[in-house]
């Protein structure tokens, strides 16, 4: 198969015109070149990105900004007829990749430091810096992917609690102190956790909080405040309109799923959620050694674990034996739900929080 008179060369796995690299452009004199058996990805950039060498007065396909062609295309009027027209008056370069495999599928991990803002990472570099001696221009890991900032500010208060700011990240809504999974006006906001769901991929949250506190909840649960937390518990397990959207749980806050006939409880009524939940297929554990003894490549979803009946203790207070890491528990949490989808096309979602850190910075 030629385009423009190249040949075909495979590379990593991949097929890419021969001397070019490997993402090349898409021009009309290309759709006369017969393209059979390939997957292509037409994704559009603004003006100022394109080849050097790359000819700008060449008229280009219009595309919308991605748009992934149909599989197998015979030739290239059938090619020609399922790029589709943006809209007028706008300028697009097209550029293409060219494989013999569906998409990678992909996973999103969501790390969140809950109440950790520049403030607390401009303390921490330079106390870091003063105790090991280092020198005055000492740059941190994050400092170095440090990419921009994102506002999550809260929509009534100056002052952003947890919930308001979760549910930002959750559902790209700026909402009220407290709110859950839910905007201004208390409606029901749909989450990125669900959005994964929806699609098929495995999901899963990892936290050293509650698991029914503020951040966790707001990826997994819909109330109208964050103190609801016996109201969140139940719907993490299932119990509402969408039915079970977390396949993975692991943190502290187990309390809110032991009924309040029992020593410990937190809930105001009798339901015992770790009984429903083991009824409806969770796997359940609540020890360090249960932990250890998860195997990661053969363990099953759902999974929950609460190690405490409150939030689980703070790195620095943290007793090993009792309490994984979070590292600990975000690796295992990864390998598992890599397990899971393996023979999958689809990848998982797993947000991972650094707990009330705000709470003592």
């Amino acid at each position: 198969i030629l385009i423009n008179g190249k040949k075909l060369v495979h590379t990593e796995g991949h097929w890419y015109p021969e001397g070019l690299s490997r993402e090349v452009y898409l021009t009309k004199n290309d759709l006369e070149t017969p393209i059979n058996n390939f997957v292509l990805t037409l994704k559009a950039m603004d003006n100022k990105d394109y080849d050097d060498s790359f000819d700008e007065k060449e008229e280009l396909l219009p595309v919308p900004v991605e748009y992934k062609g149909k599989e197998n295309v015979e030739h290239s009027m059938d090619l020609a007829h399922y790029i589709p027209q943006c809209t007028p008056g706008l300028h697009w370069y097209n550029r293409v990749r060219l494989d013999m495999e569906l998409p990678i599928k992909r996973n999103v991990i969501l790390m969140i430091s809950d109440g950790f803002g520049p403030a607390s990472e401009t303390f921490a570099r330079d106390y870091y810096q003063f105790v090991n001696s280092l020198h005055y221009n000492f740059t941190t890991p994050l400092d170095q992917i440090l990419v921009g900032l994102s506002r999550t500010r809260s929509s009534n208060s100056l002052v952003t609690d947890s919930a308001a700011g979760a549910t930002a990240f959750s559902c790209v809504k700026k909402t009220y102190n407290g709110a859950i999974g839910v905007d201004p006006d208390k409606a029901p906001c749909g989450t990125i956790l669900e959005a994964a769901k929806a699609i098929g991929m495995a999901t899963g949250l990892v936290v050293t909080s509650r698991i029914t506190h503020a951040t966790p909840a707001s990826f997994s649960a819909h109330v109208v405040d964050r103190n609801m937390e016996d109201i969140i518990a139940t719907q993490q397990l299932g119990d509402y309109p969408l039915g079970r959207q977390v396949d993975l749980m692991i943190g502290g806050g187990r309390c809110f799923f032991l009924p309040n006939s029992t020593v410990g409880s937190c809930r105001g009524d009798d339901r015992d959620l770790i009984a429903e939940a083991k009824k409806s297929g969770f796997t359940y554990f609540t020890s360090r050694k249960e932990f250890d003894n998860i195997d990661p490549d053969s363990q099953s979803i759902p999974l929950l674990g609460l190690f405490t009946l409150d939030h689980m203790s703070y790195e620095i207070d943290r007793v090993p034996s009792v309490e994984p890491s979070l590292k600990e528990m975000s690796e295992k949490a990864i390998r598992i739900l890599e397990a899971q989808t393996a023979h999958s096309d689809k990848g998982f979602f797993l947000m991972i929080e650094g707990s009330r850190i705000g709470n003592y910075s």
